[in-house]
């Protein structure tokens, strides 16, 4: 049986609960997906790249994993967890938070999964206050968290949206890092969804209520040709980007670099793509 006939949430991770306690079954097929149960009670390493497997097949995962005491890594990338699947793993993280479950995950890897929508937002919150994971979706968490690195290249390693909402959070605490890239359709979905860009927009810019990042120097977003190390060398008085067809994320990866200039007198932006967002920002 599976989700799709009739069973809900709650009782998939029972399921997998009662699974994890079970001395004699070794196998559980879902739909096309079959779980080795007797290996997941134990492995050390979840490895299951573009398996198929679905938002209702985490739900029973996480129930199998939530006591494995030697579990360190978790790749699922390329699946198809959706939104159904981010509570299941938020779940999974946050046992590992309370102390419930094991403290030896330090790597997980959903990325291409569709994790989207107000989900993306709850998970990435437990995630980026996680103590002990070390990486998530290819981000260094711990060297982001203990301010151990300076330049970060994320443009190749494809975080999405998930990733994008993940660095807004750690990035308003980080005291260490001076450069940052990423791909601006990677973390948009193409431009459909901003809530990514907006993270780092906020960790960026002073807020009433946020804390926000004092030291990122070079915000990389797209393959523009931007005056970025021209503005941190203060060479430059007077900017025109009028009609260049500027995005937010280009607006962005300006103002990043603007908070340390002090020779600018006359900047212009008009007749761009641009939303409240790079507003807001300047």
């Amino acid at each position: 049986e599976d989700a799709s006939r009739g069973i809900g949430k709650g009782a998939l991770l029972l399921l997998g609960l009662v699974l994890h306690n079970s001395k004699g079954i070794e196998i559980l097929q879902l739909r096309e997906t079959v779980l080795p149960v007797f290996e997941l009670k134990s492995q050390g390493e979840v490895i299951w790249e573009e398996s198929n497997v679905t938002g209702e097949e985490m739900v029973v995962l996480s129930g199998l994993l939530m006591f494995n005491t030697t579990l360190h890594t978790l790749n699922l990338k390329q699946n198809r967890l959706g939104p159904s699947g981010a509570p299941a793993l938020q779940a999974l993280l946050s046992k590992y938070i309370q102390g419930i479950a094991c403290c030896s995950l330090r790597s997980v890897d959903v990325r291409h999964n569709e994790i989207n929508g107000s989900c993306a937002g709850s998970l990435a919150e437990t995630v980026a206050n996680h103590p002990l994971l070390e990486y998530f979706n290819k981000i260094p968490l711990g060297d982001l968290r203990n301010n151990r690195i300076e330049n970060l290249n994320l443009y190749p390693a494809g975080i999405n949206l998930l990733g994008a909402l993940i660095l807004g959070r750690l990035l308003q605490r980080n005291t260490s890092l001076l450069s940052l890239s990423l791909c601006e359709e990677d973390i948009t979905y193409d431009g459909k969804d901003f809530k990514g860009l907006e993270s780092i927009a906020n960790a960026l810019a002073p807020h009433s209520t946020l804390a926000y990042n004092q030291t990122l120097r070079k915000l990389v977003l797209t393959d523009k040709e931007l005056p970025l190390q021209e503005l941190l060398d203060e060479k430059e008085t007077l900017l025109d980007f009028s009609h260049k067809s500027l995005t937010d994320a280009d607006a962005l990866s300006l103002c990043c670099s603007l908070r340390f200039n002090r020779s600018l007198t006359h900047l212009d932006l008009s007749y761009n793509k641009l939303r409240p967002l790079t507003a807001r920002v300047l």
